[in-house]
Protein backbone atom coordinates (compact mmCIF):
# COMPACT_ATOMS: atom_id res chain seq x y z
CA UNK A 1 0.00 0.00 0.00
CA UNK A 2 1.29 3.38 -0.81
CA UNK A 3 1.11 5.56 2.26
CA UNK A 4 2.93 8.51 3.73
CA UNK A 5 3.88 6.51 6.80
CA UNK A 6 4.95 8.11 10.08
CA UNK A 7 6.13 4.85 11.55
CA UNK A 8 7.69 1.69 10.19
CA UNK A 9 7.64 -1.39 12.40
CA UNK A 10 9.17 -4.62 11.12
CA UNK A 11 10.43 -6.30 14.26
CA UNK A 12 10.35 -10.05 14.63
CA UNK A 13 11.17 -11.99 17.78
CA UNK A 14 12.32 -15.47 16.94
CA UNK A 15 12.34 -18.38 19.34
CA UNK A 16 12.85 -22.08 19.00
CA UNK A 17 9.14 -22.77 19.21
CA UNK A 18 7.74 -24.18 16.00
CA UNK A 19 11.15 -24.51 14.37
CA UNK A 20 12.41 -27.81 13.07
CA UNK A 21 15.24 -29.32 15.07
CA UNK A 22 18.70 -29.05 13.60
CA UNK A 23 19.56 -32.12 11.61
CA UNK A 24 22.66 -34.07 12.36
CA UNK A 25 23.96 -33.76 8.81
CA UNK A 26 24.55 -30.16 7.79
CA UNK A 27 24.49 -29.22 4.11
CA UNK A 28 27.86 -28.25 2.72
CA UNK A 29 26.63 -26.03 -0.12
CA UNK A 30 25.87 -22.30 0.03
CA UNK A 31 22.60 -20.65 -0.88
CA UNK A 32 22.11 -19.20 -4.35
CA UNK A 33 21.52 -15.80 -2.70
CA UNK A 34 23.12 -14.28 0.44
CA UNK A 35 21.32 -15.35 3.67
CA UNK A 36 20.49 -11.72 4.48
CA UNK A 37 18.70 -11.33 1.18
CA UNK A 38 16.86 -14.63 1.63
CA UNK A 39 15.78 -13.44 5.09
CA UNK A 40 14.51 -10.19 3.58
CA UNK A 41 12.53 -12.08 0.94
CA UNK A 42 11.12 -14.45 3.57
CA UNK A 43 10.04 -11.48 5.72
CA UNK A 44 8.44 -9.67 2.77
CA UNK A 45 4.89 -11.04 3.29
CA UNK A 46 4.93 -9.94 6.93
CA UNK A 47 6.38 -6.54 6.07
CA UNK A 48 3.71 -5.97 3.41
CA UNK A 49 0.83 -6.90 5.68
CA UNK A 50 2.18 -4.99 8.67
CA UNK A 51 2.76 -1.86 6.58
CA UNK A 52 -0.88 -0.88 7.10
CA UNK A 53 -2.22 -0.23 10.59
CA UNK A 54 -5.55 -1.63 9.37
CA UNK A 55 -4.00 -5.09 9.57
CA UNK A 56 -2.79 -4.68 13.16
CA UNK A 57 -4.54 -6.43 16.01
CA UNK A 58 -6.40 -4.42 18.71
CA UNK A 59 -3.67 -5.21 21.26
CA UNK A 60 -0.95 -3.97 18.89
CA UNK A 61 -2.86 -0.76 18.19
CA UNK A 62 -3.38 -0.24 21.91
CA UNK A 63 0.34 -0.66 22.55
CA UNK A 64 1.09 1.82 19.77
CA UNK A 65 -1.38 4.28 21.30
CA UNK A 66 0.41 4.04 24.65
CA UNK A 67 3.78 4.62 22.96
CA UNK A 68 2.48 7.64 21.05
CA UNK A 69 0.89 9.14 24.16
CA UNK A 70 4.11 8.77 26.15
CA UNK A 71 6.14 10.31 23.31
CA UNK A 72 3.62 13.15 23.01
CA UNK A 73 3.93 14.03 26.69
CA UNK A 74 7.72 13.83 26.70
CA UNK A 75 8.13 15.89 23.54
CA UNK A 76 5.74 18.54 24.81
CA UNK A 77 7.92 19.02 27.89
CA UNK A 78 11.22 19.26 25.99
CA UNK A 79 12.98 22.12 24.23
CA UNK A 80 15.33 21.50 21.28
CA UNK A 81 17.62 24.28 22.54
CA UNK A 82 18.41 22.17 25.60
CA UNK A 83 19.87 19.33 23.55
CA UNK A 84 22.85 18.77 21.31
CA UNK A 85 24.38 16.02 19.19
CA UNK A 86 22.55 12.75 18.86
CA UNK A 87 20.09 13.65 21.64
CA UNK A 88 18.79 16.52 19.52
CA UNK A 89 18.17 14.18 16.60
CA UNK A 90 16.53 11.63 18.90
CA UNK A 91 14.17 14.38 20.07
CA UNK A 92 12.97 14.86 16.48
CA UNK A 93 12.22 11.16 16.23
CA UNK A 94 10.46 11.19 19.62
CA UNK A 95 8.28 14.15 18.62
CA UNK A 96 7.38 12.44 15.33
CA UNK A 97 6.22 9.38 17.27
CA UNK A 98 4.12 11.69 19.44
CA UNK A 99 2.79 13.47 16.33
CA UNK A 100 3.79 16.90 17.59
CA UNK A 101 4.72 18.18 14.17
CA UNK A 102 5.86 21.76 14.94
CA UNK A 103 8.27 20.38 17.56
CA UNK A 104 9.37 17.65 15.13
CA UNK A 105 10.09 20.28 12.50
CA UNK A 106 12.11 22.49 14.85
CA UNK A 107 14.11 19.58 16.29
CA UNK A 108 14.81 18.15 12.84
CA UNK A 109 16.01 21.48 11.48
CA UNK A 110 18.30 22.00 14.45
CA UNK A 111 19.65 18.47 13.99
CA UNK A 112 20.42 19.30 10.35
CA UNK A 113 22.18 22.50 11.40
CA UNK A 114 24.19 21.28 14.39
CA UNK A 115 23.67 17.54 14.78
CA UNK A 116 26.03 14.71 13.86
CA UNK A 117 26.63 14.23 10.16
CA UNK A 118 25.61 10.58 10.45
CA UNK A 119 22.10 11.60 11.59
CA UNK A 120 21.34 14.30 9.06
CA UNK A 121 19.60 12.15 6.46
CA UNK A 122 17.19 10.99 9.16
CA UNK A 123 16.70 14.60 10.25
CA UNK A 124 15.83 15.63 6.69
CA UNK A 125 13.37 12.73 6.54
CA UNK A 126 11.76 13.92 9.79
CA UNK A 127 11.57 17.48 8.47
CA UNK A 128 9.86 16.29 5.28
CA UNK A 129 7.42 14.14 7.27
CA UNK A 130 6.48 17.07 9.51
CA UNK A 131 5.91 19.36 6.53
CA UNK A 132 3.78 16.76 4.76
CA UNK A 133 1.72 16.12 7.87
CA UNK A 134 1.09 19.87 8.28
CA UNK A 135 0.11 20.18 4.58
CA UNK A 136 3.11 22.36 3.67
CA UNK A 137 3.84 20.39 0.52
CA UNK A 138 5.72 23.13 -1.32
CA UNK A 139 8.13 23.46 1.60
CA UNK A 140 8.35 19.67 1.85
CA UNK A 141 9.37 19.51 -1.80
CA UNK A 142 12.01 22.19 -1.19
CA UNK A 143 13.32 20.16 1.74
CA UNK A 144 13.44 17.09 -0.52
CA UNK A 145 15.52 18.97 -3.09
CA UNK A 146 17.83 20.17 -0.31
CA UNK A 147 18.22 16.58 0.91
CA UNK A 148 19.20 15.39 -2.57
CA UNK A 149 21.89 18.07 -2.82
CA UNK A 150 23.19 17.85 0.75
CA UNK A 151 23.43 14.13 1.46
CA UNK A 152 24.79 11.05 -0.32
CA UNK A 153 22.04 9.15 -2.11
CA UNK A 154 21.55 6.10 0.08
CA UNK A 155 18.58 3.95 1.15
CA UNK A 156 17.39 6.46 3.78
CA UNK A 157 17.42 9.33 1.27
CA UNK A 158 15.72 7.20 -1.40
CA UNK A 159 12.95 6.19 1.02
CA UNK A 160 12.36 9.78 2.14
CA UNK A 161 12.16 11.03 -1.44
CA UNK A 162 9.84 8.17 -2.44
CA UNK A 163 7.45 9.00 0.39
CA UNK A 164 7.50 12.66 -0.59
CA UNK A 165 6.82 11.86 -4.26
CA UNK A 166 3.84 9.79 -3.21
CA UNK A 167 2.49 12.58 -1.02
CA UNK A 168 2.84 15.11 -3.85
CA UNK A 169 1.19 12.67 -6.26
CA UNK A 170 -1.87 12.30 -4.01
CA UNK A 171 -2.34 16.06 -4.18
CA UNK A 172 -1.66 15.94 -7.94
CA UNK A 173 1.02 18.59 -7.56
CA UNK A 174 2.53 17.56 -10.89
CA UNK A 175 4.87 20.52 -11.31
CA UNK A 176 6.54 20.02 -7.95
CA UNK A 177 6.61 16.25 -8.38
CA UNK A 178 8.24 16.49 -11.81
CA UNK A 179 10.94 18.83 -10.50
CA UNK A 180 11.71 16.40 -7.69
CA UNK A 181 11.69 13.39 -10.04
CA UNK A 182 14.12 15.07 -12.42
CA UNK A 183 16.43 16.10 -9.57
CA UNK A 184 16.53 12.51 -8.30
CA UNK A 185 16.99 10.75 -11.66
CA UNK A 186 20.80 11.04 -11.99
CA UNK A 187 21.33 9.60 -8.50
CA UNK A 188 18.75 6.84 -8.78
CA UNK A 189 20.01 5.79 -12.22
CA UNK A 190 23.57 5.65 -10.86
CA UNK A 191 22.32 3.53 -7.94
CA UNK A 192 20.59 1.12 -10.33
CA UNK A 193 23.74 0.83 -12.43
CA UNK A 194 25.62 -0.57 -9.40
CA UNK A 195 23.47 -3.72 -9.74
CA UNK A 196 23.15 -4.14 -5.98
CA UNK A 197 20.66 -3.21 -3.29
CA UNK A 198 20.99 0.37 -2.09
CA UNK A 199 22.21 0.48 1.51
CA UNK A 200 22.21 3.23 4.12
CA UNK A 201 25.54 4.98 4.64
CA UNK A 202 25.12 5.35 8.42
CA UNK A 203 22.59 2.66 9.23
CA UNK A 204 21.09 -0.64 8.17
CA UNK A 205 18.25 0.52 5.90
CA UNK A 206 18.06 -1.28 2.57
CA UNK A 207 16.21 -0.66 -0.69
CA UNK A 208 16.25 -3.49 -3.21
CA UNK A 209 16.81 -3.05 -6.91
CA UNK A 210 13.13 -3.74 -7.64
CA UNK A 211 11.85 -1.04 -5.30
CA UNK A 212 14.49 1.37 -6.60
CA UNK A 213 13.46 0.69 -10.21
CA UNK A 214 9.78 1.12 -9.32
CA UNK A 215 10.52 4.47 -7.71
CA UNK A 216 12.58 5.62 -10.71
CA UNK A 217 9.82 4.58 -13.11
CA UNK A 218 7.40 7.04 -11.54
CA UNK A 219 8.97 9.61 -13.86
CA UNK A 220 8.02 7.54 -16.93
CA UNK A 221 4.44 7.23 -15.68
CA UNK A 222 4.31 10.98 -15.03
CA UNK A 223 5.56 11.77 -18.52
CA UNK A 224 2.89 9.48 -19.97
CA UNK A 225 0.10 11.09 -17.97
CA UNK A 226 1.36 14.48 -19.14
CA UNK A 227 1.15 13.23 -22.75
CA UNK A 228 4.91 13.31 -23.28
CA UNK A 229 5.13 9.81 -24.73
CA UNK A 230 8.62 10.28 -26.18
CA UNK A 231 10.10 11.24 -22.80
CA UNK A 232 8.22 8.38 -21.16
CA UNK A 233 9.67 5.87 -23.64
CA UNK A 234 13.17 7.34 -23.30
CA UNK A 235 12.98 7.14 -19.50
CA UNK A 236 11.91 3.50 -19.71
CA UNK A 237 14.77 2.71 -22.08
CA UNK A 238 17.33 4.49 -19.91
CA UNK A 239 16.22 2.78 -16.69
CA UNK A 240 16.05 -0.65 -18.33
CA UNK A 241 19.64 -0.24 -19.45
CA UNK A 242 20.69 0.82 -15.94
CA UNK A 243 18.97 -1.98 -14.03
CA UNK A 244 20.29 -4.75 -16.28
CA UNK A 245 19.27 -8.39 -15.87
CA UNK A 246 21.36 -9.65 -12.93
CA UNK A 247 18.50 -9.50 -10.42
CA UNK A 248 17.39 -11.77 -7.62
CA UNK A 249 13.94 -13.35 -7.96
CA UNK A 250 12.05 -10.76 -5.90
CA UNK A 251 13.61 -7.76 -7.62
CA UNK A 252 13.13 -9.32 -11.05
CA UNK A 253 9.45 -9.82 -10.26
CA UNK A 254 8.98 -6.17 -9.24
CA UNK A 255 10.83 -4.91 -12.31
CA UNK A 256 8.82 -7.12 -14.65
CA UNK A 257 5.50 -6.14 -13.08
CA UNK A 258 6.39 -2.45 -13.24
CA UNK A 259 7.11 -2.79 -16.95
CA UNK A 260 3.86 -4.71 -17.44
CA UNK A 261 1.90 -1.98 -15.71
CA UNK A 262 3.54 0.74 -17.79
CA UNK A 263 2.79 -1.07 -21.05
CA UNK A 264 -0.88 -1.31 -20.08
CA UNK A 265 -1.22 2.43 -20.63
CA UNK A 266 -2.94 3.14 -23.92
CA UNK A 267 -3.73 -0.53 -24.48
CA UNK A 268 -6.93 -2.51 -24.30
CA UNK A 269 -7.39 -4.22 -20.92
CA UNK A 270 -6.25 -7.84 -20.82
CA UNK A 271 -8.79 -10.60 -20.38
CA UNK A 272 -9.35 -11.34 -16.70
CA UNK A 273 -10.50 -14.60 -15.20
CA UNK A 274 -13.48 -13.67 -12.97
CA UNK A 275 -14.63 -16.43 -10.62
CA UNK A 276 -17.69 -14.96 -8.92
CA UNK A 277 -19.54 -11.74 -8.00
CA UNK A 278 -20.28 -10.72 -4.42
CA UNK A 279 -22.94 -8.09 -5.18
CA UNK A 280 -25.80 -10.61 -5.10
CA UNK A 281 -26.57 -14.27 -5.67
CA UNK A 282 -27.82 -13.43 -9.16
CA UNK A 283 -25.06 -11.03 -10.18
CA UNK A 284 -23.03 -12.25 -13.13
CA UNK A 285 -19.27 -12.56 -12.64
CA UNK A 286 -18.38 -9.98 -15.27
CA UNK A 287 -17.38 -6.39 -15.76
CA UNK A 288 -20.58 -4.71 -16.94
CA UNK A 289 -20.52 -4.51 -20.74
CA UNK A 290 -22.88 -1.55 -20.98
CA UNK A 291 -20.61 1.02 -19.38
CA UNK A 292 -20.26 3.79 -21.98
CA UNK A 293 -17.84 6.09 -20.24
CA UNK A 294 -15.11 5.19 -17.73
CA UNK A 295 -14.65 1.91 -15.89
CA UNK A 296 -12.59 1.80 -12.70
CA UNK A 297 -11.03 -1.41 -11.43
CA UNK A 298 -9.60 -1.65 -7.91
CA UNK A 299 -7.40 -4.71 -7.48
CA UNK A 300 -6.38 -5.94 -4.03
CA UNK A 301 -5.35 -9.14 -2.21
CA UNK A 302 -7.57 -10.75 0.41
CA UNK A 303 -5.25 -9.77 3.28
CA UNK A 304 -5.61 -6.02 2.63
CA UNK A 305 -8.05 -4.94 5.35
CA UNK A 306 -8.15 -1.28 4.34
CA UNK A 307 -8.86 -2.28 0.72
CA UNK A 308 -11.78 -4.45 1.79
CA UNK A 309 -13.19 -1.62 3.87
CA UNK A 310 -13.15 0.65 0.82
CA UNK A 311 -15.41 -1.66 -1.19
CA UNK A 312 -18.61 -0.26 0.30
CA UNK A 313 -17.50 3.24 -0.68
CA UNK A 314 -16.49 2.00 -4.14
CA UNK A 315 -19.93 0.38 -4.54
CA UNK A 316 -21.72 3.57 -3.49
CA UNK A 317 -19.57 5.58 -5.91
CA UNK A 318 -20.47 3.18 -8.71
CA UNK A 319 -24.19 3.45 -7.97
CA UNK A 320 -24.11 7.26 -7.82
CA UNK A 321 -22.32 7.49 -11.18
CA UNK A 322 -24.05 4.64 -13.02
CA UNK A 323 -26.37 7.00 -14.91
CA UNK A 324 -23.33 8.82 -16.24
CA UNK A 325 -21.93 5.54 -17.54
CA UNK A 326 -19.17 5.32 -14.92
CA UNK A 327 -18.78 2.03 -13.09
CA UNK A 328 -16.34 0.85 -10.45
CA UNK A 329 -15.47 -2.70 -9.41
CA UNK A 330 -13.33 -4.21 -6.73
CA UNK A 331 -11.20 -7.17 -7.82
CA UNK A 332 -10.13 -9.37 -4.92
CA UNK A 333 -7.80 -12.35 -5.16
CA UNK A 334 -6.22 -14.78 -2.74
CA UNK A 335 -2.53 -14.01 -2.22
CA UNK A 336 -0.29 -16.83 -1.01
CA UNK A 337 2.89 -14.77 -1.61
CA UNK A 338 4.16 -17.48 -3.93
CA UNK A 339 4.41 -20.05 -1.13
CA UNK A 340 2.48 -23.27 -1.73
CA UNK A 341 -0.14 -23.82 0.95
CA UNK A 342 -0.98 -27.12 2.62
CA UNK A 343 -4.65 -26.72 1.77
CA UNK A 344 -6.64 -24.29 -0.38
CA UNK A 345 -7.56 -21.09 1.44
CA UNK A 346 -11.16 -20.12 2.02
CA UNK A 347 -11.88 -16.43 1.43
CA UNK A 348 -13.86 -14.75 4.20
CA UNK A 349 -16.67 -13.14 2.21
CA UNK A 350 -18.93 -11.55 4.80
CA UNK A 351 -17.62 -8.00 4.52
CA UNK A 352 -17.67 -8.17 0.70
CA UNK A 353 -21.23 -9.45 0.29
CA UNK A 354 -23.45 -6.84 -1.35
CA UNK A 355 -20.52 -4.88 -2.79
CA UNK A 356 -19.44 -4.43 -6.40
CA UNK A 357 -16.55 -6.81 -5.82
CA UNK A 358 -15.49 -9.64 -8.10
CA UNK A 359 -13.36 -12.60 -7.08
CA UNK A 360 -10.59 -12.99 -9.65
CA UNK A 361 -7.87 -15.51 -10.28
CA UNK A 362 -4.59 -14.79 -8.41
CA UNK A 363 -2.85 -14.48 -11.78
CA UNK A 364 -4.64 -11.13 -12.19
CA UNK A 365 -2.00 -9.43 -10.04
CA UNK A 366 0.73 -10.38 -12.49
CA UNK A 367 -1.47 -9.63 -15.50
CA UNK A 368 -2.01 -6.05 -14.29
CA UNK A 369 1.56 -5.63 -13.05
CA UNK A 370 0.55 -5.00 -9.43
CA UNK A 371 3.33 -4.35 -6.92
CA UNK A 372 1.37 -2.27 -4.38
CA UNK A 373 -2.28 -2.17 -3.36
CA UNK A 374 -4.95 -1.19 -3.97
CA UNK A 375 -4.08 -0.90 -7.65
CA UNK A 376 -6.41 1.39 -9.58
CA UNK A 377 -6.98 0.94 -13.31
CA UNK A 378 -9.09 3.45 -15.25
CA UNK A 379 -10.45 2.42 -18.67
CA UNK A 380 -11.90 5.14 -20.89
CA UNK A 381 -15.07 4.96 -22.98
CA UNK A 382 -13.10 3.64 -25.97
CA UNK A 383 -11.85 0.72 -23.92
CA UNK A 384 -8.26 1.91 -23.45
CA UNK A 385 -6.40 2.00 -20.14
CA UNK A 386 -5.57 5.61 -19.28
CA UNK A 387 -4.41 5.22 -15.69
CA UNK A 388 -2.74 2.39 -13.74
CA UNK A 389 -1.28 3.10 -10.33
CA UNK A 390 -1.70 2.45 -6.64
CA UNK A 391 -4.57 4.38 -5.05
CA UNK A 392 -4.23 6.36 -1.81
CA UNK A 393 -6.41 5.79 1.20
CA UNK A 394 -9.92 7.24 0.82
CA UNK A 395 -9.46 7.61 -2.95
CA UNK A 396 -13.23 7.46 -3.48
CA UNK A 397 -14.30 9.53 -0.46
CA UNK A 398 -15.24 13.19 -0.10
CA UNK A 399 -15.86 16.04 -2.47
CA UNK A 400 -13.22 16.42 -5.19
CA UNK A 401 -11.92 12.94 -4.39
CA UNK A 402 -8.70 11.57 -5.83
CA UNK A 403 -10.53 9.28 -8.24
CA UNK A 404 -12.76 12.13 -9.45
CA UNK A 405 -9.66 14.17 -10.26
CA UNK A 406 -8.21 11.19 -12.13
CA UNK A 407 -11.44 10.89 -14.17
CA UNK A 408 -11.36 14.61 -14.99
CA UNK A 409 -7.76 14.28 -16.12
CA UNK A 410 -8.63 11.27 -18.29
CA UNK A 411 -11.55 13.14 -19.87
CA UNK A 412 -9.38 16.19 -20.57
CA UNK A 413 -6.60 14.09 -22.08
CA UNK A 414 -9.04 12.32 -24.41
CA UNK A 415 -9.82 15.68 -26.01
CA UNK A 416 -6.20 16.84 -26.37
CA UNK A 417 -4.35 13.54 -26.79
CA UNK A 418 -2.32 13.82 -30.04
CA UNK A 419 -2.48 10.04 -30.55
CA UNK A 420 -6.26 10.24 -30.89
CA UNK A 421 -6.05 12.83 -33.65
CA UNK A 422 -4.09 10.58 -35.96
Amino acid sequence: MRQWGLLSFSFLILSGAGCAQESAARPSTTLAEPPGLVYKEAMHPLDVVRASFDNWSPSELMALSVAMRKAHEACGAASPDAYAGGDLCDLARLCALGQLWPQTLESARQCIARGPEARRSHAYAAEIAALVQTKQLNKAQEAGLALLHAQPYDAEVAAAILGLKNALDVEMNSGRTLELELAEQPAIKKALARHAALTEEHGDALMGMGALYRSAMQLAFMYYYNQDRDSAAETLKRLNAAVGTALNSEDAEIVERTRTQFHLLGAKPPELKILRAFESNTAKPEIHPEANKETILVLFPDWCASCREQMKVVTEFSKLNAEQGIRAYGLVFHDDFGVKEDKPATLDRKDLEGTATLLVDPSTARTLGATEYPLGVVIDHKGEIRFADVLPDAAFSGADSYIERILLRVAAREVTDPARKK
